[in-house]
Order: structure tokens, then sequence, then C-alpha cells
């Protein structure tokens, strides 16, 4: 079943420009003992593409717009990564975290963290911790203006613009 979202090809380009640049990525971790949440202790099985896949499949698609969503998880994204180097050990979990935040906040009806813990195949412990600390990371600043959320729809469909190294 092909996810409908003009942005979905294109928020996968841009986890793969995430994941190409992720060995030259020398951000620092701060405060990495509280991110530790985000690190899974083995690689994850699953490709991230289709972790992706299997969180967007689960989202109700009559009452979410799923461009919008993509759209606030980049913004998330592109913040977090100034705090965080993205590697195969966290990529999964952050991703999780950015999108339930994302449909938080941009849907008026929200899923339970119970509930995304179940399609993020991640205890309800955790789905919390992460949800938390991404949440202090950013100090609670998920405000993703409209000229940012353009400029944004802009650059992924060019590929162009994202300083991400």
């Amino acid at each position: 079943m092909e996810i409908e979202a003009s942005l979905y090809h294109d928020f996968h380009n841009f986890i793969d420009c995430i994941n190409k640049n992720k060995k030259n990525n020398k951000r620092r971790n701060i405060e990495r003992e509280n991110l530790l949440c985000l690190y899974s202790q083995e690689k994850p099985d699953i490709s991230i593409h289709r972790y992706i896949d299997r969180i967007l499949h689960n989202i109700d698609k009559a009452n979410t717009h799923i461009d919008g969503i993509l759209i606030y998880a980049i913004a998330l994204l592109l913040r977090m990564i100034k705090y965080i180097s993205i590697d195969d050990y966290n990529i999964h979990r952050l991703i999780a975290g950015i999108l339930m935040l994302s449909q938080k906040i941009y849907d008026d009806t929200f899923y339970s963290n119970e509930y995304w813990a179940f399609i993020c195949g991640v205890p309800l412990k955790n789905i919390n911790k992460i949800e938390l600390q991404i949440l202090l990371t950013l100090d609670f600043n998920l405000i993703v203006k409209h000229e940012e959320m353009i400029t944004i729809t802009k650059s992924i469909k060019h590929m162009r613009g994202f300083d991400i190294i």
C-alpha cells in the first residue's frame, strides 16, 4: 500500500542525506547521558526506510495530513542534529520520537504514547523517555512557523538548502 503524500519520497531522500552525511557529522552530543534513550544497544534489523513506512502505514490517513507531519518532522530533525550525531544506533528512535511529536503537534487528534510505542516497536517506558528528551533538548520549542515550512518544502523538493553536516 503506497503512502499518498506528495512529500513522502522527498522525506525518504532527506533521510538518505542525513545517513550519507552521518560519517562526516562531528556534532557534540550534549548531555549524552540524557540522550541515551535514543540509542539502541544493537543496530535495528529493519532499514530506516522500512521503519518509516511501518510507522506511516499505521497512521490513519483519513484524519491525518501526512505532508504536514513530514515537514514538521524535517524541521525538528534539523534542530535535533545540532545536538546529536546521527548513527545507525539512534536514527530509528530519533525518527520515531520526531514523527510522534510532529503528529501530536500538527494534527488535532493524536495517538496515545501507548499506540506510538506499539507502532514503533519500542516499550512505552522508552517512548515516553524519547519524547521527553527530545522536548528537553529542543527546550520545548516545537513551533514551526509557516515561512519555515514553506522553505523546507521548497528545499526538499530540490534537496538543496539543507546544512545537515
